[in-house]
């Protein structure tokens, strides 16, 4: 989808796909995903929150730092 630039689509297909895991890892992937998505369609400050979120939210596993960084 996201190739397709249909990124509010994509957004919430993320957004719902939370719901069906408590695995950090993926967790912190999908919202990954959602602050590309949210940069993708020109929302800078929302990206911002929503990395802030990952780090606060996963503040001791290494991923959340990673997926920031990218």
């Amino acid at each position: 989808m996201e190739e397709s630039k249909e990124f509010t689509r994509a957004f919430n297909l993320y957004t719902e796909s939370e719901k069906f895991t408590r695995s950090e890892p993926t967790l912190i992937k999908i919202k990954a995903k959602k602050a590309w998505c949210l940069y993708s369609v020109g929302n800078p400050d929302e990206t911002e929150t929503l990395f802030q979120e990952i780090i606060q939210n996963f503040e001791n596993h290494p991923l959340s730092i990673t997926v920031y960084s990218r």
